[in-house]
This record gives structure tokens, sequence and C-alpha cells, in this order.
């Protein structure tokens, strides 16, 4: 009974000291990190994508009030979460960097069209509101018209008409769908022309690319017809199309060159 006391008493006296040891050490590691080496001096922003999309000054008021503590103490996951509030940021990763900096890593949504009059869409298929005109100081942009909750359905549709315009050197300008009036495709030919073709709402993404294909190889064969590039094609019905024809420059008038000319002469 005497030994059992004994090996009792000394294992209460290791604890004891060791829990004592790792108490100081606690104390002795927070004493550490509160020194003024490890206050936070600075920070370092990267910015992936467009650069005239986030400033300085826009990530600083951002910020404002919303880091405090030490390189050890300081909230990464708040600051993360507080950029991502920026329309712009589709990501953000935030590291510290030895003994009292932090870099923070700002990835942009790669815009791809202008969505309505005052938003921006994604490559991801993101609508946000921005400054249209930010998003085009990289190169203009398609414009893109309907319901925000069928956006990735446009796009994907934007993207099929795409592959047929590019390789004929056409520029698709906008593309609109509005569910009762259908889809609304607008690109201008080689020679800056515009040309829109309209196809049925509740035509399949496969059946609208087939039929604006044999419709391009068409527009010689209209071209030749009607004098000039059609306005705007109608493909909404089932066995060919309705064409508008392209307005006609009027000749100028023989009595007004001459009169000028007399004019000059003087």
């Amino acid at each position: 009974m005497s030994k059992w006391s004994d090996k009792t008493f000394n294992f209460l006296t290791d604890f004891v000291s060791i829990l004592i040891i790792l108490v100081l050490l606690v104390f002795a590691a927070w004493w550490a990190i509160q020194k003024p080496v490890f206050w936070l001096r600075g920070i370092d922003v990267v910015v992936h994508g467009n650069q005239e999309a986030i400033t300085a000054p826009v990530v600083a008021e951002k910020l404002k009030g919303k880091i405090s503590g030490t390189f050890f103490t300081v909230d990464i996951s708040k600051i993360r979460d507080t950029l991502k509030e920026i329309p712009w940021v589709k990501d953000v990763s935030v590291k510290r960097e030895w003994p009292n900096r932090l870099k923070i890593f700002l990835y942009l949504h790669k815009p791809v069209a202008l969505w309505g009059e005052q938003e921006v869409l994604s490559q991801d298929g993101v609508i946000f509101e921005e400054n249209q005109a930010v998003a085009e100081s990289e190169g203009e942009l398609p414009h893109i018209y309907g319901p925000p909750e069928l956006s990735a359905k446009i796009y994907q549709q934007y993207l099929d008409f795409d592959k047929i315009c590019q390789p004929r050197e056409l520029k698709i300008v906008s593309l609109t769908l509005t569910p009762m009036s259908g889809w609304f495709l607008v690109f201008k030919n080689s020679e800056s022309k515009t040309v829109e073709v309209v196809f049925k709402g509740s035509d399949t993404n496969q059946a609208m690319s087939l039929r604006l294909e044999r419709i391009l190889n068409m527009m010689p064969q209209m071209k030749d017809h009607l004098g000039a590039h059609p306005r705007k094609i109608d493909a909404r019905y089932t066995k060919g199309v309705a064409v508008q024809r392209p307005e006609i420059e009027p000749e100028p008038d023989d009595s007004d060159v001459l009169e000028t000319e007399i004019k000059d002469a003087k």
C-alpha cells in the first residue's frame, strides 16, 4: 500500500511539473508573438487579370479596419472573405511573409461579354455589376442580353456561334435571347457591314448552329442577288428564310457636284 502511494505521489509531481512547463511555454510564446518585430508592417498585392479593374486605393479602402493582430495572429480568412466582396475578384490567396508582412494574390474574373447595360459576364458564367468601359479596356467585347438565370445557356450559344463565325472572319457584335421572340444574332462581315439573324427561341443549340452554317454558306448568293449583303435574315421559318434587303445608298446628284465645282473654281 505504501509503495502504491509513492508511485502516485511521483506521478502527480511529474504531471504538475510538466503542466507548469507547458504554461510557461505558452506564456513565453504569447509574449514573443506580441513583440513589435512581428507587428504587420506592410501588405503586397499582386493582381492576376485586368490591371485597370482594381487599384491600390480600392483594396486599401476595403481592408480599412479589417486587419488586426500580428504576423502570427492576423485573421487570414477574414481578409480573404472581405476582398471577395469586390465584384471583380474571383478568388483570393493570402500568405504570410516573415517576419511582418502579408502578400495578397487577387485572381480576377475574365470578362467575355457585356451583359445588359451595366453588368459584365465572366468566363465562368458569373454576372457582376461593374463599369463596362473597364471591362473593355483590354479589347472590345460582344454585348449579350437575356434573362440572368439563362446566362450559362446564352453564353454557350454565343460560343457555338463564334466557332462558326470566326473562320469566316465574322465578328459577333451582340446576342440577345427574348423568350417570346427568339434569338437575335448580330455580326459584322469583312466589309464592316452589320447583319442580323433571327432564330426561334425554342430551337436547340445544335439546330441553330447548323442553320447558321447554311445561312452563311448562302451569303455570297444573297449578295449577288441583292447587290449587297442583307441587313436582316429571319430564320424562324421551317422551310426557308426571310431576307431584308440592304439600304441602297443614294447616288450623288450630278447637278450638285457641278455646282460645287463651279463655286470652288471661283
